[in-house]
């Protein structure tokens, strides 16, 4: 699915996470405020090539959900941040 489709998800979870952050009283109204005005909204939606992790696959979450080690190949082929 092309990043341009995604567009509309991307925000609508921005504005959805962002305003439980702040309901959850985790950051202030101004930063909220803040982090709405931001150009790029800090969210990326990848898959990396790969299918889709079952619910029932804990080894596949597990993976997903590791560290990121420096150097390492994240699924996908692209580098994982240290």
């Amino acid at each position: 699915m092309p990043a341009e489709d995604l567009a509309p998800a991307i925000e609508l979870f921005r504005h959805r996470f962002l305003h439980a952050l702040r309901d959850a009283k985790l950051i202030s109204p101004s930063k909220l405020a803040n982090l709405l005005a931001w150009k790029h909204p800090g969210f990326n939606i990848h898959h990396g090539g790969e299918q889709p992790v079952p619910a029932h696959d804990k080894a596949g979450r597990k993976r997903l959900a590791e560290p990121k080690r420096s150097g390492e190949r994240a699924p996908g082929g692209w580098p994982r941040e240290g």
